[in-house]
């Protein structure tokens, strides 16, 4: 996670950022697995109640017990509740991709009242989402140490890094001597992936403050970052 700033800051400022600043849930553009999980698990009871509808519709036909007539009924409602409590949270999903937080939220909360277990257990958590962003929205990020502090609470969670990137590139522009924003960046850039990204910022970050190079090293949050070439060849060990 990032060095300590210069003035005396804390090396274990990363978590104290993660206390002080508010907690950012983001999601991914694509579905995440517990979404996509839901859903599939909704269209199998969806469909095995349409086919329980349709056997218990045709022994009817044949005389089979008005009992029989009555079930079909009961999960042709079901099915139809649940698809509906499946539309309201897909519509609501595609608002909160849009940052409409606001009309997803309302939606969300609809959703939540519905049959599925599932499909509640999520929007409920996409409820929460929608909460905290906009309470994020209202915060104030006006000077780069702002933007800084911002993005580094988003790592400590390992979600939103679009969000995270787009604050420290903010911070980095405004301040190119800060160590500690490279070495932030260069973190924000590595889990998303970006290795040779975060090569770079991390060796800005070193020539800056030499240090960094032994701190990233030891940073548990860079360990599986540190396996790519380019961290490598960058930290590799100097020769005397």
């Amino acid at each position: 996670m990032p060095p300590p700033k210069k003035q005396g800051v804390n090396v274990k400022q990363k978590t104290v950022l993660a206390k002080a600043a508010p907690p950012v849930k983001g999601t991914p553009k694509q579905a995440t697995p517990i979404v996509r999980h839901t859903m599939e698990k909704v269209a199998r009871v969806i469909k095995k109640a349409t086919v329980t509808r349709k056997v218990v519709t045709s022994r009817s036909s044949v005389g089979a017990p008005r009992t029989s007539v009555t079930t079909s009924v009961n999960n042709m409602a079901a099915a139809n509740e649940v698809q509906k409590q499946k539309d309201t949270f897909e519509k609501a999903n595609k608002l909160f991709h849009a940052r409409g937080f606001s009309e997803a939220l309302k939606l969300f909360q609809i959703a939540i009242q519905g049959p599925s277990i599932d499909i509640g257990h999520v929007a409920r958590l996409h409820v929460k989402m929608c909460e905290q962003r906009l309470q994020t929205e209202a915060v104030p990020l006006e000077t780069p140490e702002d933007k800084y502090n911002f993005a580094v609470s988003l790592l400590n969670q390992k979600l939103n890094l679009e969000e995270a990137e787009k604050h420290l590139r903010a911070a980095v522009q405004a301040k190119d001597s800060a160590d500690h924003y490279h070495y932030a960046l260069a973190l924000c850039l590595g889990l998303k992936g970006d290795f040779a990204g975060s090569s770079q910022h991390l060796a800005r970050a070193i020539a800056l403050a030499p240090n960094n190079r032994a701190i990233a090293r030891n940073d548990p949050d860079f360990r599986e970052i540190l396996q790519s070439q380019p961290m490598r060849e960058l930290l590799a060990p100097r020769s005397a």
